[in-house]
């Protein structure tokens, strides 16, 4: 297993090195096409793509991705290939997204991705396994409801007709060719909420990044890494198992308690979201009360109806952003040795999921096992159960 890492790191190295020869490097390394390529032999049995196959790839809507391709400029084609989907994203991206497109395997930290963390399958497939039941992430008590809840649809337009074709480009981008611009993320003080609200459609419009005032650099710094993490994640897992591979599947079944196609597009379906979910954030620094709430102490949380009110479908929306409260704890484990900012994606993994319908059945790994062995159904609504899926997916 390590050496297969190693190799896969120099072979990394090497078409880097290949490919962005020039003074103008380009997102769409042989790297990128090659691991489109082999994804949609996986999913789709070819590697010429149509908006139907695409829509499969991404969880998207093909109407969504037709209007995607108007926005690239690809027209409407019956099929493309990889290198020229990758290519066209690459030259609109900056009309689109507000930021350039890093190479493979990096999560751009600014729009011009002059920084980044290294967020590639090699590095997420070395991450040690979290101390997990000393650390519970949240405060409130796990959910015991006599039966898992009921599938339903978000009120948000994530794999819609309706979608934005940014958003579709991120989510495609992600999962597709492991090419992660910098996230569309807000960070705000809880005091500076209401400024937000007012400046909502302007930030929908032109979605700058709002960095709160009080937000310490580093604390800024922290959670952009950790987003990036939380995205790479999310896209790696939703890839491996649109794979259907064998040993994807037996990982799925491990933790969700069945590897049926339905529960699995179920999986991949949630892992997409959570892509989406973080390229569209509002992330709140929490209040000491619910941070530290029923005698616990939270890193991070979600709040059915942060701070408007509303029914429970509305699940932590404003501004049209998903949000997502952090607390100081988060930032005062911060040398911790096993917080690290890719053990903090994890968490943030977590988090993301209850903006689609998840519920805290179990906390730790070995809790979430049993859960998928004696109670299937309430596995695969557990948000701690995908945060552990997704990091073993990327080990297998």
């Amino acid at each position: 297993m390590v050496l297969s890492h190693l190799a896969a790191a120099m072979r990394r190295q090497e078409l880097t090195q290949e490919d962005l020869e020039g003074s103008d490097p380009t997102a769409c390394t042989s790297q990128a096409v090659r691991m489109c390529e082999d994804l949609a032999l996986d999913a789709l049995h070819t590697a010429v793509l149509t908006k139907k196959g695409i829509a499969i790839l991404a969880n998207a809507d093909p109407t969504a991705v037709g209007k995607l391709f108007n926005a690239v400029g690809l027209g409407d084609p019956e099929s493309i290939t990889c290198q020229e989907l990758c290519h066209a994203a690459d030259a609109a991206s900056q009309q689109m997204l507000g930021a350039k497109l890093g190479i493979p395997g990096k999560g751009c930290l600014d729009r011009d991705c002059t920084e980044s963390i290294d967020v590639s399958d090699e590095v997420l497939s070395q991450i040690e396994d979290q101390v997990d039941d000393e650390h519970q992430v949240e405060s409130e008590e796990p959910a015991s409801p006599d039966s898992a809840p009921d599938p339903r649809e978000d009120e948000v337009d994530i794999g819609h007709a309706t979608e934005a074709p940014d958003r579709v480009l991120r989510r495609a981008l992600a999962i597709i060719f492991e090419i992660f611009p910098a996230a569309d993320i807000s960070i705000v003080e809880t005091e500076e909420v209401s400024s937000f609200m007012e400046q909502a459609s302007l930030l929908e419009h032109d979605r700058p990044a709002a960095f709160g005032r009080r937000f310490q650099g580093a604390e800024q710094r922290r959670l952009q890494q950790a987003v990036e993490v939380a995205i790479a994640q999310a896209a790696a897992a939703a890839r491996h198992v649109k794979k259907r591979k064998f040993a994807f599947l037996h990982v799925v079944r491990r933790w969700l308690g069945s590897n049926t196609p339905e529960v699995a597009k179920q999986a991949s379906k949630m892992f997409a979201k959570v892509v989406s979910c973080f390229n569209n954030v509002l992330i709140v620094k929490g209040k000491d009360d619910w941070c530290f709430a029923n005698g616990g102490t939270a890193l991070a949380f979600v709040r059915l109806n942060p701070l408007t009110g509303g029914t429970q479908k509305s699940m932590g929306m404003l501004g049209g952003r998903h949000v997502i409260h952090v607390c100081q704890s988060l930032f005062a484990v911060s040398q911790l040795s096993w917080l690290t900012n890719y053990k903090l994606g994890r968490v943030l993994v977590h988090e993301a999921t209850h903006h689609f319908g998840t519920r805290d059945y179990a906390y730790g790994a070995q809790s979430c096992l049993r859960l998928a062995i004696f109670s299937p159904q309430k596995a695969q609504w557990n948000a701690d159960t995908y945060s552990f899926l997704s990091q073993e997916l990327m080990k297998t």
